[in-house]
């Protein structure tokens, strides 16, 4: 789908062009009146787009995490579901000029923003087309639940004829991870994670799923005809025989209100080009209906509450 020759999409792109960057088919209601997306400029960088904050913060000292979309990545950016909840999107009301940042989760569409985001979904453009943009991917790595991870730094462009997932950024150790498929370079766990994510969520929509990224405790929110599946995701260069678990995702898999889904993305091949990391291959396996037992859970760590001050011997 070549948004650039679609008739919707046409429309509404003149239509913010003649409301100075508003938005008007799409809105954030709060306390009670309706904010509107509106493209923002940066005087220093000059880059303009629809401005959301990853982090979910706003205000003078909240700007790591700010990204700014054109409209078709943004619309591609909605419709993936690889914005977190708690992202942030610049806003304004239709009677002020006070640009403030709003709940993304909460955005609400017009019928034919709504019907093209679904044709978005449909054609899977996020998995088949093109990028000529590594805005979207770069988004993915900020939520990818590497709080440390330096976006600005890091590119990851999706491979469409491959398949394949590659990132830019500092060198890493290509060689190995430990027996439960933890990877201790950050690069290299970042590729294999987002590599893993990508196969998982390419699966799911094309059994019709809308897919909508969460990250904790669970990765991927899946959604069909009233269905709802709650999707953990774990990728690894080696052949898995067991996986970390933390106590949280060990909590939503065995609530009963809903299923929970492991999916596994092993034997994954990671090669470096140049500065490039490059992951593709891998087997991919699913466990419907998971939930997990506690003969199969092996406790890793311990929380130790310490005792009261009378059992210390304080150092001067």
């Amino acid at each position: 789908m070549n948004l650039r020759n679609d008739e919707t999409f046409q429309k509404i792109e003149d239509e913010i062009s003649i409301n100075n960057g508003l938005m008007k088919d799409a809105w954030i209601v709060y306390k009670g009146q309706k904010w509107f997306p509106v493209i923002v400029n940066d005087r220093t960088t000059g880059v303009s787009g629809f401005e959301v904050n990853l982090s979910g913060k706003w205000g003078a000292n909240s700007e790591v995490g700010r990204k700014k979309f054109p409209l078709a990545d943004f619309l591609m950016g909605i419709s993936s579901g690889i914005f977190p909840a708690k992202a942030a999107l610049r806003c304004k009301r239709l009677d002020d000029a006070q640009r403030n940042g709003r709940n993304i989760d909460e955005i609400q569409f017009t019928p034919r923003l709504k019907e093209l985001i679904s044709r978005i979904r449909e054609s899977e453009m996020m998995t088949r087309a093109p990028m000529t943009d590594v805005s979207l991917i770069q988004t993915a790595v900020s939520i990818s639940g590497l709080d440390s991870l330096d976006v600005n730094e890091i590119n990851r462009i999706a491979d469409d004829s491959t398949g394949s997932m590659s990132t830019v950024g500092e060198s890493a150790d290509l060689q190995g991870s430990d027996l439960q498929g933890y990877e201790h370079d950050q690069e290299m766990r970042s590729t294999v994670e987002l590599y893993a994510e990508f196969i998982a969520r390419k699966y799911y929509v094309s059994q019709g799923f809308d897919v909508r990224k969460l990250g904790k405790p669970f990765d991927f929110l899946c959604e069909k005809d009233g269905k709802v599946i709650h999707v953990e995701v774990k990728g690894s260069r080696t052949k898995l025989d067991s996986v970390i678990l933390t106590i949280n995702e060990v909590y939503d898999a065995e609530n009963t209100e809903w299923q929970s889904d492991l999916f596994i993305v092993d034997q994954i091949v990671v090669e470096r080009k140049g500065d490039v990391l490059v992951a593709g291959g891998g087997v991919a396996r699913i466990m419907e209906k998971w939930v997990p037992a506690k003969e199969m859970l092996t406790p890793s760590q311990f929380r130790y509450r310490l005792p009261d001050h009378s059992k210390w011997k304080v150092l001067k």
